[in-house]
């Protein structure tokens, strides 16, 4: 397996250098040893020649320059745009579920872009809620009867499904780069390499606080300063990417947040009000519907 072969493994075309021209694949095939696949990993996905580094280095201190490599064609030397947004908002949804020493969850929503938090208990602690049940008539008389615990889990329920709705509402971002930026000669695919990126670094930053808050809450800083870096960087990045003067790309970045913002915190509303429904639907199929007596 460690000798270099004439022909490749994988699409047998004569080899003429450590890679295949035609399929890419290593000339030199590692043993399927534990050992091997370490040094595998480490050599071709975290050193990668700097590919790693150099995309986290480029993305935290130049805005924007991602999205203008990748568009000048410059994409072997760089982590591709899809899978950095991917990798960041997994690992911060993955740090969100598993919460700290305390066992709850404590962050800046994502779904507002800065504008509210969330405290999320675990589950064995909405049993110390104040379970005050909710008695609803539904308007086909059957009632339904709601405890805190339920309406928490609710909230839950579709704060599970927060980093889908911010995944499926990038086409809905990447209309308003277009919308702000039309008159610019850029090709179509611009505003949406700029999106990901943009929301690669909005996960990005999230996790130093979310690890300070939960392992080194001297270190933890407000949310305040969370959303400052976010609009400074997304001005800086409109900036670089779209040209023009910093101030009035600062300007629509405050415009972009806003709008981006109410739109997730709508659709998680909806989110919310639907599973809010099915629960109540829930809910009211179990109780018996009310009898109505008449009075002599």
């Amino acid at each position: 397996m460690h000798e270099r072969p004439e022909q490749c493994h994988n699409c047998d075309t004569p080899l003429q250098g450590d890679f295949c021209h035609v399929c890419g694949q290593e000339a030199v095939l590692e043993s399927p040893t534990f050992r091997e696949f370490l040094h595998e990993y480490l050599h071709h996905y975290v050193a990668l020649e700097g590919k790693l580094w150099r995309t986290l280095r480029t993305l935290l201190l130049s805005p924007g320059k991602l999205t203008m490599e990748f568009m000048r064609g410059r994409r072997q030397r760089y982590v591709k745009p899809l899978a950095l947004y991917i990798t960041f908002s997994f690992l911060f949804f993955l740090l969100l579920s598993l919460g700290g020493p305390s066992q709850s969850i404590s962050a800046p929503s994502p779904a507002a872009e800065g504008k509210a938090s969330v405290q999320i208990a675990p589950p064995h602690a909405a049993g110390a809620l104040p379970d005050e049940p909710v008695q609803l008539v539904l308007p086909d008389g059957r009632q339904a009867e709601l405890s805190s615990g339920t309406l928490l889990g609710v909230f839950k329920q579709a704060f599970g499904k927060l980093s889908y709705l911010i995944f499926a509402l990038l086409p809905l971002y990447t209309f308003w780069l277009w919308l702000f930026y039309r008159k610019r000669a850029l090709p179509p695919g611009t505003h949406l390499v700029f999106a990901f990126h943009y929301h690669a670094f909005f996960f990005l930053a999230l996790l130093p606080g979310q690890l300070a808050a939960h392992w080194f809450p001297a270190l933890a800083w407000g949310e305040q300063w969370t959303l400052l870096v976010w609009w400074l960087y997304l001005g800086f990045a409109l900036h670089h990417v779209y040209a023009g003067r910093f101030w009035p790309q600062l300007l629509r970045a405050s415009v972009l947040m806003l709008l981006h913002g109410c739109a997730v915190v709508l659709a998680f509303a909806a989110l919310m009000l639907l599973f809010g429904m099915q629960v109540v639907d829930q809910a009211a199929s179990t109780s018996p519907r009310p009898t109505h007596t008449q009075q002599p």
